[in-house]
């Protein structure tokens, strides 16, 4: 929350603004790329074929029938006085984009004119409230970020990390190498050194 009232305060005039969890890697020239020759399609009406955003006012990993955690053991779970329903409201798992400052001073207008009634709980899940419950009241619309490919921690990070560059490899070699890489969950400050070794070069 007080990112986005920073965001709000401070950032009105941003084309786009970032949020990303301290554990993550992202490809930051690529995705530069990419936000810039949106920027320029978007002005001058043209089109290619390189990954273009869907009309929307929040980008990120989209999640459309995500199931609430009832176990008690486990760190996500939500009690049902808190959210009754089985499934959350589409929304942006983890990393997402901001698009413009008056995004984020909707979603903090939604915090601090209905903090929380019975039809929008201030719950903990912060990607659920925020992208989902928040951007409802707001009238924002969500959308997925193209040409991302994301690693999930649960498999061996390396491994992915070789499949992901071989998946580079063949697109540059296409000339398509309009990808930009999201590594998140839990990396270590080694790991985060290590793929920046990886792309130091870019």
């Amino acid at each position: 929350m007080a990112a986005i009232r920073w965001t709000a305060l401070h950032c009105s005039l941003a084309a786009f603004t970032l949020k990303l969890d301290d554990d993550c890697f992202i490809r930051v020239r690529p995705l530069l790329a990419q936000l810039k020759a949106f920027g320029t399609r978007n002005a001058e009406g043209d089109e290619d074929s390189s990954p273009s955003l869907a009309p929307a006012d929040l980008y990120g990993l989209l999640r459309t029938d995500e199931a609430v955690v009832r176990d008690p053991a486990v760190r996500y779970a939500v009690a049902p006085r808190y959210w009754p329903y089985a499934r959350y409201p589409p929304f942006l798992a983890g990393v997402y984009l901001l698009r413009g400052g008056t995004t984020a001073s909707k979603l903090y207008s939604a915090i601090v004119s209905e903090p929380t009634t019975d039809t929008l709980p201030a719950l903990f899940i912060e990607d659920a409230y925020v992208t989902g419950l928040l951007a409802a009241k707001a009238s924002l619309g969500i959308a997925d970020l193209p040409g991302v490919v994301t690693l999930f921690t649960e498999e061996d990070k390396w491994e992915q990390l070789e499949r992901a560059m071989a998946a580079l490899e063949a697109a540059d070699d296409n000339g398509e190498k309009e990808q930009y890489l999201i590594f998140y969950e839990s990396l270590e400050e080694e790991d985060l050194r290590r793929f920046w070794r990886v792309f130091e070069d870019e």
